[in-house]
């Protein structure tokens, strides 16, 4: 995904994918059942959380890690999901993550937010050759 997204994000939902495809990825984002944040953070340092951190046994060697997090996500009760959630809310990396999205809103109140807004232009001055003159699309 690196080379495709150097100047926008990429967002997908992908369930177990292939090793090959997963191994794609600069970052991933799990959340448990109920929507909380368990993990997010760089594809290469996924396992390295939920082994050390979170004090998981590691998969067998030739297991596919994506497929390795779901059975892991799956077979974890709620209150263990939540513990995890707990868990990484208490990482470096979610302090970090926070920071960016702080920083990501000053940058979009800064850019988009705070200018002034541009009168009203009509529509068909935008589009003008999508428009029939009785503002009708063709």
């Amino acid at each position: 995904m690196r080379d495709t997204a150097r100047s926008c994000a990429c967002i997908m939902t992908i369930h177990q994918p292939p090793a090959k495809v997963f191994a794609m990825f600069d970052k991933i984002l799990l959340l448990s059942r109920r929507g909380e944040l368990v993990y997010f953070g760089p594809t290469n340092l996924a396992l390295k959380h939920f082994t050390q951190t979170l004090a998981i046994p590691p998969p067998d060697k030739f297991v596919n890690l994506a497929e390795w997090l779901v059975d892991v996500m799956a077979c974890a009760t709620a209150e263990q999901l939540t513990q995890m959630a707990m868990q990484y809310r208490r990482t470096e990396a979610y302090a970090a993550m926070e920071t960016d999205v702080q920083n990501g809103k000053r940058h979009i109140e800064e850019q988009y937010v705070l200018r002034p807004t541009p009168p009203h232009t009509p529509i068909h001055h935008v589009f003008p050759h999508t428009l029939t003159s009785s503002g009708s699309c063709f």
